[in-house]
């Protein structure tokens, strides 16, 4: 909801046409907030049991984090330039991280929620 909300506020301030480009806006928000939330649901549920949980999981998600924000920043930084294009390797990237990360996520859940 707030990505909604911020794409209208974030193409008014700063004088960037997005409704050419918002198919692909939107499937990189799309992908993006999907691996942000895999990844963050996982190593809470890792994090969760331990005793400096608020220090540890920090610790954990922003390395594996990482790699979406910058595809993510990357590919929304290309579709926004004057001739507007998309690589699709920043869209592959995002893909396949999630993919992996919810493959993954679903495969140790059994055990996640056993401890």
């Amino acid at each position: 909801m707030v990505e909604l909300i911020l794409l209208p506020v974030f193409a008014v301030l700063y004088n960037i046409a997005v409704v050419p480009e918002l198919a692909a806006l939107l499937l990189i928000i799309l992908l993006g907030t999907a691996g942000v939330a895999i990844t963050g649901t996982v190593f809470s549920a890792v994090a969760a049991q331990a005793r400096l949980r608020e220090l540890l999981l920090p610790l954990l998600l922003l390395p594996v984090m990482a790699p979406v924000l910058i595809a993510s920043t990357e590919a929304t930084s290309e579709v926004l330039r004057d001739p507007p294009e998309l690589s699709p390797i920043w869209l592959t990237f995002l893909v396949a991280f999630d993919v992996v990360f919810l493959t993954t996520s679903w495969l140790i859940s059994e055990y996640l929620l056993e401890e």
